[in-house]
């Protein structure tokens, strides 16, 4: 496999997909089969980061470095999409529950949101341009829930107002000022990993 393995997701397929940054392209892994294919980008240059099973079926993953959003079909058929806004480093990316794609940007401190067919839709501000929102999910309560890598903090957006709430990290002990990815555990809470520490947080 190419080296700078990034992310990874179980696709429709029930096989393991997964980005290369260093190919640039997408890896699957069979699972039963135990073997490897590797699709590189039609575009070269893209650095795939993050990757999330949409509900359209297909795969669909940030590319930091050249300001796009790509598609891959369980196939193996790539698209990608090119932002209209250009050095916003998209990094974290997550499918909403009404097939919405949710992305950070790393570099323009903005959250993302395409629609099922790779259209812009919107992009929310953070109320501090000092923030870089790393990765993202979709928290228990329907909201869209960040880590900030540089500040000690948890962001939340509403998808039906796009309205952004920040939480400040440092009360809870932390022990880093870096967050870095963030899911939703079986008890439903928000667990993020920090600089050698794995943190909780209760959104209800």
């Amino acid at each position: 496999l190419s080296a700078g393995l990034h992310d990874l997701t179980i696709g429709p397929d029930q096989r393991v997909w997964f980005t290369e940054r260093a190919a640039p392209g997408i890896g699957r892994y069979d699972l039963q089969q135990g073997v490897f294919s590797e699709y590189p980008l039609p575009s070269r240059g893209g650095d795939p980061t993050a990757i999330t099973l949409g509900q359209d079926g297909a795969l669909w993953f940030t590319e930091m470095d050249s300001d796009r959003i790509g598609r891959i079909t369980p196939d193996g058929e790539i698209i990608q999409i090119t932002l209209p806004v250009t050095e916003i480093w998209p990094l974290g990316i997550v499918n909403a529950p009404d097939a919405s794609i949710w992305f950070t940007e790393w570099n323009g401190r903005r959250i993302g949101k395409l629609s099922a067919f790779g259209e812009l839709l919107a992009e929310y501000a953070l109320p501090d341009p000092l923030m870089r929102p790393r990765e993202i999910v979709v928290g228990p309560d329907g909201n869209l829930w960040f880590t900030e890598e540089i500040g000690k903090k948890i962001g939340r957006v509403n998808p039906q107002t796009g309205m952004v709430q920040v939480y400040n990290l440092a009360a809870l002990g932390i022990g880093s000022t870096s967050l870095a990815d963030i899911t939703v555990g079986p008890d439903g809470k928000l667990w993020f990993l920090g600089f050698q520490s794995v943190g909780r947080f209760d959104v209800l």
